[in-house]
């Protein structure tokens, strides 16, 4: 497989710190009501790929969907084991990689949430899309909450974006930018544990590349939802796409 553009160090306690701000309760909740109304009333096996603590994919087993999720991080997997102990209707949550998802079965929906496309190389990329279409059954829902390219770059146009975090005594600074067509995160962290630097990028497409990419993949009925509740706070940068899958297209 070829070397992720995210290595896993981006995933320590540090990211953790840094989304404590906006992943709150009240954002799943709003995340989660967004996703019942892409479903349409959908129902079934759900794949939440990658699910990180599972805060998604509890919450719809608990509304009664069959949910796996899967995360190549062991600590978040451990973590959203722990936090559903007790939990009845719970989703299942196992360590894994979204370029392999072969022997997990087939399923209804796929959920691919904030930000968690475009890891990899372009051509490693629209194979996870094709890995998406291959396991999902026909006539299955595709959902996809990304940046939008063209909103990125019109953000980005004056030069990098830069944050500063404080999280007791640890200090966390994010610089952001576009090189191509990739958004390059750089995170410098120090203070209160050891001082680490973790830079990472992920590739971004706008509305008619996903619509290319998502056609050749074996979707239609491609539809670009509106947010209402963006987790970033601008509606713009934020895209959710829906796509089902070809009733015509073989798994495999």
């Amino acid at each position: 497989m070829a070397s992720p553009f995210v290595p896993r160090a981006v995933f320590d306690p540090d990211y953790d710190l840094l989304h404590d701000e906006y992943l709150t309760s009240w954002q799943t909740e709003q995340d989660l009501l967004e996703l019942t109304l892409a479903l349409q009333g959908r129902t079934g096996r759900v794949l939440d790929v990658p699910c990180g603590t599972g805060r998604l994919a509890h919450r719809l087993g608990l509304l009664g969907y069959d949910v796996l999720g899967v995360d190549e991080s062991e600590r978040f997997i451990s973590l959203g084991r722990r936090q559903a102990e007790g939990l009845n209707g719970a989703a299942e949550l196992r360590v894994g990689d979204l370029r392999a998802l072969e022997g997990l079965g087939t399923f209804d929906v796929i959920i691919n949430w904030f930000n968690s496309f475009g890891y990899f190389s372009t051509a490693t990329n629209q194979r996870v899309l094709q890995g998406f279409s291959s396991a999902l059954r026909p006539g299955g829902c595709l959902i996809i909450n990304t940046l939008d390219l063209a909103e990125v770059a019109a953000v980005l146009q004056d030069g990098p974006l830069q944050e500063e975090v404080l999280v007791g005594s640890r200090r966390i600074t994010t610089s952001a930018s576009l090189d191509d067509r990739r958004l390059v995160t750089i995170r410098s962290a120090e203070g209160g544990g050891e001082t680490s630097v973790v830079r990472s990028s992920v590739e971004l497409l706008d509305q008619e590349q996903w619509l290319v990419w998502l056609s050749s993949s074996g979707f239609g009925e491609i539809s670009f939802l509106p947010r209402s509740h963006p987790t970033n706070g601008t509606k713009e940068v934020e895209l959710t796409i829906r796509a089902i899958k070809s009733s015509s297209r073989l798994n495999g």
